[in-house]
């Protein structure tokens, strides 16, 4: 009775076992193709073009635009994916027909201001000049470049883009027009934008590489701006490592194609020719929700700059959002993943000496001393603290995007409190 009864257990076990291993497969199967189609939505791959850089994994998708839905663009900016846009009304624009660089030499009035970019992110290479549009356009030996809002051109030449009211989000503000000029060869340094970018071209052909902003830890900014460090061209992978695991998607643009670029997507920009272009900047919500975070109060905001009390506080603050956003046990290594990213120590010999008194406690510093005091600070920058994370812990924002908005704001805060040159001795002491 009792091998019987274990026989019996046992064929149980192998049937159950055998249900597992056939929910498994379903639920593998039901993932495939719900997953499939939602990476083919975000990438595909081509044959007829190639890589601009070895890290590249795919291209961005191409839609049509579709006259039928009166909420088109209001969708694929609320998908928060890039996407490229053909059968739009650009080709009807007479800018698309008329601009050449020749044209815009002819018509473009005034002297402005350009700016030398060469394939090298050394800042020596990016100073300005201000002359005639027809120098700008004449001297392709000079890697010139401009951008600029369409209303400095003049009327005539703002109205040659119409209509442009396919591009006007519904519920947003006016967009506002702006140009972008340069010769081959030139390109724009890896950087991200806080607006979403409606982004369209008129002539020649340009490539955009871009990164997730879930890869923002990997691509290195510089805290107080929106820039990468990392040269495209040459990048420093001993000082970078993590770099090498980056993943990027690539769209390339043709002649009245419109490629629309959410808000904090990483994104760097290669001529391929003479490129004549227009974009159209629209709030997102992460900027808006951005700057909400930058209208609470803080309570100590009126401290002395540099004081042993301001940059206490300050640390405790941001130990305390930290904890509020990932928890208590991942705080610490939250900010240091930040440390690390924007302020590493290669980094340090790149920034202007900084002044700060070597005796401040500062982020890393340990007030075992005190504990008590500590609590009572933490106490008071509870509301505070609070108020902050729930705009950060917003669910229409996704993680990439919140990590990044944090670091800013972590950035500006101990800017306050101990000057933008000493913020990266805060954060490494």
């Amino acid at each position: 009775k009792t091998m019987k009864s274990f026989e019996n257990q046992q064929l149980t076990n192998n049937k159950r076992k055998q249900q597992k291993k056939l929910i498994a497969i379903v639920i593998f199967i039901l993932l495939a193709i719900v997953g499939i189609p939602y990476l083919q939505e975000v990438i595909f791959y081509s044959t007829q073009h190639q890589f601009l850089f070895n890290n590249t994994i795919g291209f961005v998708r191409t839609i049509e635009w579709d006259y039928n839905d009166p909420l088109f663009l209001e969708q694929i900016i609320y998908d928060r994916r890039p996407v490229i846009v053909k059968n739009t009304t650009v080709k009807q624009w007479k800018a698309f027909k008329e601009w050449t660089p020749s044209y815009l030499a002819k018509h473009v009035p005034g002297r402005f201001v350009a700016r030398n970019i060469s394939y090298s992110d050394d800042d020596q290479d990016d100073f300005l000049n201000e002359m005639k549009f027809k120098d700008i356009v004449e001297h392709p030996e000079a890697n010139l470049h401009y951008n600029g809002l369409l209303r400095h051109w003049g009327e005539s030449l703002a109205s040659e883009i119409q209509p442009y009211d396919q591009f006007q989000p519904r519920v947003a503000a006016p967009i506002t027009p702006m140009t972008w000029v340069g010769h081959q060869g030139v390109h724009a340094r890896l950087h991200y934008d806080l607006s979403t970018t409606i982004f369209v071209q008129l002539h020649g052909r340009k490539t955009f590489t871009i990164f997730p902003p879930q890869q923002w830890w990997r691509l290195y900014t510089f805290a107080d701006t929106r820039r990468s460090m990392i040269d495209m061209k040459e990048p420093l992978y001993d000082i970078f490592p993590d770099y090498m695991e980056a993943e990027s998607i690539q769209a390339d643009l043709e002649p009245g194609d419109v490629l629309l670029l959410p808000a904090f997507w990483f994104h760097y920009v290669s001529y391929k020719d003479f490129c004549i272009s227009v974009s159209f900047l629209t709030a997102a919500r992460e900027r808006v929700q951005l700057y909400q975070a930058y209208d609470v109060s803080l309570p100590f905001k009126d401290y002395k700059k540099q004081s042993r009390e301001m940059i206490e506080v300050v640390r405790l603050y941001i130990i305390a959002l930290a904890e509020e956003i990932v928890g208590h046990q991942q705080a610490s290594m939250y900010i240091n993943q930040f440390v690390d990213v924007h302020w590493t120590p290669a980094v340090a010999t790149l920034l202007p000496e900084a002044t700060m008194p070597l005796d401040f406690y500062c982020y890393q510093s340990s007030r075992k001393d005190n504990q008590q005091a500590e609590q009572q600070v933490r106490d008071w920058l509870e509301p505070t603290v609070k108020k902050v994370a729930e705009i950060f812990l917003n669910n229409d924002i996704n993680i990439g995007s919140r990590d990044i908005m944090f670091g800013k704001y972590m950035a500006d805060v101990a800017n306050m409190a101990v000057g933008e040159e000493n913020a990266i001795l805060f954060f490494l002491r």
